[in-house]
């Protein structure tokens, strides 16, 4: 094609599958201890028949309504803005335990595009936005939701500053480390190695980048003993030095006790 650029499919034959045992348990128990109600409300979830969604189709279409939230089990997908000439910009990747169309809004529209990078399997789960708003009787769920909600947004301005700021190696190596933290969370990674299912070109339009670019990048960060890439597994070979040129720092999502520290400082 006369670019020279190396068209490495970043897939894994596994495709990214999560564990299905307990996933929305162990996703949410680690945002906020839950009751043992809660979590039989999410192993209910969990064991419900999925949908199951071939790779490049789109679970929500944007601004249309959303008729129930639902759960990624296995799979990756992303949250997309489309220009009119086919031109897209990825604006956040969805997970295994991540939640699509989960809002306080009465009758919702998505904000975005959903796709399937992946072959995925969903589960729907109405009665969560009713339990959400409903936050008295499951309220260590809610608190979970609430944090998921914070985390989203602390992802999503981490994209507003790599699109807008940082070099070429700087966005890869953020969104690496990014990737890193949420899929360990979930026990989806092991030191550092994980499976990145998207293509070169689905790279590129996570990080608003030309494929050369993106090519040229990785192949720096081979050369450099960094990274190992090969059969859709990443392996991150020194980590501290990505999280460095990233700039890459976890989110704070609460500050615990400090709201009970004030109170006695009001009290008193």
């Amino acid at each position: 094609m006369g670019t020279g650029v190396e068209k490495v499919m970043l897939t894994t034959s596994r495709n990214g599958a999560a564990p299905l045992a307990d996933l929305l348990v162990n996703r949410f128990n680690r945002l906020e201890v839950l009751t043992e109600h809660e979590r039989g409300v999410l192993r209910l979830i969990e064991a419900r028949p999925k949908q199951a969604w071939r790779a490049d189709t789109r679970l929500l279409t944007e601004r249309s309504e959303i008729r129930a939230p639902q759960f990624v089990m296995t799979g990756w997908a992303a949250r997309v803005r489309e220009l009119g000439d086919s031109r897209r910009q990825i604006l956040g990747i969805l997970l295994p335990g991540d939640v699509i169309g989960l809002a306080m809004r009465a009758r919702p529209l998505a904000l975005t595009h959903v796709v399937a990078l992946t072959p995925m399997r969903t589960v729907e789960a109405p009665e969560i936005a009713v339990a959400w708003r409903d936050r008295e009787r499951v309220p260590g769920l809610a608190a979970a939701f609430d944090l998921a909600a914070t985390e989203d947004e602390f992802f999503m301005m981490a994209q507003v500053m790599r699109l807008g700021r940082q070099t070429a190696y700087e966005r890869i190596a953020h969104w690496f480390m990014e990737l890193e933290y949420r899929l360990s969370s979930r026990g989806l990674s092991t030191n550092g190695s994980f499976p990145l299912p998207v293509t070169q070109e689905t790279l590129a339009d996570a990080v608003g980048l030309s494929v050369v670019h993106v090519n040229r990048t990785l192949q720096q960060m081979r050369r450099e003993g960094r990274i190992e890439l090969t059969r859709g597994r990443l392996s991150l070979l020194d980590p501290d030095a990505l999280r460095a040129a990233g700039e890459f720092h976890p989110p704070a999502l609460s500050a615990p006790g400090q709201l009970a520290a004030e109170a006695r400082v009001v009290h008193h």
